[in-house]
């Protein structure tokens, strides 16, 4: 069917505000309505620069991104008064970047107020849809909340799509706060156990001798405060769907055999109870620790360890992906602007390079944690330098005072193997020691100010050597 060009010119001057740049910026289609919007004649504008009609325009850095982007300006665009959203779509031949189409979604302060209002009843069916969605897919998360455009995010997502076409056993690596409940989500999600339940276990979040009943559930009158009924445990609540055991470096070395029947055999008994129940249950572990070392040492088991990594997938650090630090904040602001009801409309290009130059020892969970603290010091709804936060390492002597300090020079040591990994250990050596200080020693109240499982905290201090 061939598009008759009158009618395709008809449809162009319907669009408001539809104009074109390329790659140097400069204008090379405009249509009536963008010139009467302007009050401008053709001639006046094509061949000159986008940023002499429209001297605040987000059009040059938003050609670098890969999808489409909604340009929200107030009192910004070409004065002060100005209320105005626009959709900026990257325009590309044969695979290259060629330009920038720009269309207004509203220009004034009446279409703006018509678009809240329209916005406001679209929301809460999104919301009310999107808790449906999960109720059906079974888990939080998907591929899609995996946010980067980065070389080491477009292999995490290729590893992701390849483990989730087997029911092999997958064991994800990363530093804590890098979103390995996220991967481990996406997964089920892809796979075809979907349709069923997504079973998560934080080995940390329990005293070692309740994780044999959670995992393999119990017969009723097996143990004193057992429920009488007695209870399913992890594995048969996942069956046919996946178990998520996070912290798997945790897990004591005298229920790692059983986890490996498990893995081995396919069944499971329910304490109490010798009859064996069948499951199918894929199971997909992390850890922020390096199980290879553990396994030198004797704490984890090779055979276990081997059964877990068939499919091993590494999360990068936040530091080996920092082009995505815009990308991150900007979606956390839009997260935030829904949850916490706030009207924050972008960030500057200082703050982006306040955040770059981070390194982020805490990862993308520390970065989320900085942009709403961000959000609340936002100057004239735009997250800029001055109101990006982020605490240096403490020094003991700062936290006695409740306060944080910049860490010396001195205090990394270069000649190391690893001066980053002895940084973050130190800190967190730091903290701890802290917390106990505060806490008058008890653990239990140290590791609520940490906010870390009481098992947790006893292993960092046996592993940091704190008395």
């Amino acid at each position: 069917m061939t598009v008759d060009k009158d009618f395709m010119e008809m449809m162009l001057e319907c669009i408001p505000g539809l104009l074109c740049i390329d790659n140097d910026g400069k204008i090379t289609y405009v249509n009536e309505k963008m010139l009467k919007y302007k009050n401008c004649t053709s001639e006046q504008m094509i061949g000159k620069h986008i940023k002499k009609f429209f001297p605040y325009t987000h059009m040059i850095e938003n050609m670098e991104n890969e999808r489409d982007t909604i340009a929200f300006y107030q009192g910004n665009v070409t004065s002060k008064d100005d209320v105005e959203a626009s959709v900026h779509y990257v325009l590309r031949k044969d695979g290259k970047r060629v330009g920038l189409m720009t269309y207004d979604i509203f220009q004034e302060l009446k279409e703006f107020e018509q678009f809240v209002r329209m916005y406001g009843e679209l929301d809460d069916k999104i919301k009310y849809y999107r808790e449906e969605l999960k109720e059906y897919r079974m888990t939080k998360y998907s591929i899609e909340d995996i946010v980067g455009q980065s070389e080491q995010i477009k292999k995490l997502k290729a590893d992701i799509k390849n483990a989730a076409k087997t029911s092999s056993t997958v064991l994800i690596t990363g530093e804590t706060g890098t979103g390995k409940e996220l991967v481990a989500h996406s997964i089920h999600d892809l796979s075809k156990r979907r349709s069923n339940k997504f079973v998560k276990l934080n080995i940390t979040n329990l005293p070692p001798s309740l994780i044999e009943s959670e995992l393999f559930g119990y017969e009723a009158g097996s143990f004193t405060g057992a429920v009488k009924s007695g209870k399913k445990g992890r594995f048969e609540e996942a069956d046919n769907g996946t178990l998520f055991i996070d912290e798997i470096e945790t897990l004591p070395l005298e229920m790692q055999p059983k986890l490996l029947r498990v893995l081995q055999e396919r069944e499971i008994e329910r304490i109490g109870n010798n009859e064996s129940i069948q499951i199918n249950v894929r199971i997909i572990s992390a850890t922020n620790e390096k199980l290879e070392e553990l396994v030198k040492e004797r704490k984890f088991r090779k055979d276990l360890f081997y059964r877990l990594e068939v499919v091993r997938i590494n999360v990068p650090s936040l530091r080996e992906r920092k082009e995505d630090i815009r990308l991150l904040a900007e979606h956390f602001i839009r997260e935030y602007n829904m949850t916490l009801g706030t009207n924050v409309t972008g960030i500057t290009d200082a703050a982006v390079v306040k955040l770059e130059s981070y390194d982020w020892p805490g990862n993308v969970r520390e970065l989320k944690n900085v942009i709403e603290r961000a959000m609340g010091a936002a100057n004239n709804n735009l997250v800029d330098s001055d109101s990006i936060q982020i605490a240096s390492i403490v020094d003991n002597s700062a936290l006695g005072r409740g306060e944080t300090a910049a860490v010396p020079h001195s205090y990394f040591d270069f000649e190391g193997e690893s001066p980053i990994e002895e940084a973050k250990r130190q800190a967190e050596i730091a903290v701890i020691t802290e917390a106990l200080a505060r806490a008058e020693g008890n653990k239990k109240r140290a590791a609520e100010m940490l906010k870390i499982a009481r098992p947790l905290l006893y292993q960092k201090m046996d592993r940091l050597k704190i008395e």
